[in-house]
């Protein structure tokens, strides 16, 4: 997939964080189900960029690679618990020229939905 650039500014010099565009991503995934209750799922997301997002730099092409985890539970119908993980490793895209810093970063969240 490639996009049109949108958001993106000409006068900047700076990585476009506004809009990403002009990426390929790569996110295979796995679900298990546990029981009737609990459910596992993971993904493994990477990203090639199609073009420079530095004016007039060259940039490396590699995104790097995001861990996801999840596991579900259902309370009963129509209600279920979520809680997750996501693992970044990001790849050398995001140094840009070289001057940028880009560390290895992680996130969890939890919630709560309720469908009826």
């Amino acid at each position: 997939m490639s996009g049109s650039g949108a958001g993106a500014d000409p006068t900047l010099q700076g990585v476009d964080t506004e809009a990403i565009s002009n990426v390929v991503y790569f996110a295979p995934y796995l679900q298990y189900k546990i029981d009737e209750k609990w459910e596992l799922a993971s993904s493994v997301v990477t990203g090639y960029l199609n073009r420079d997002p530095l004016l007039n730099v060259e940039v490396e092409s590699d995104l790097g690679y995001e861990l996801d985890f999840k596991l579900s539970y259902a309370l009963k119908k129509g209600v279920v618990w979520q809680t997750g993980l996501g693992l970044l490793m990001p790849g050398k895209a995001f140094e840009g020229d070289g001057t940028l810093d880009s560390k290895f970063s992680y996130g969890m969240s939890t919630k709560a939905a309720i469908s009826f």
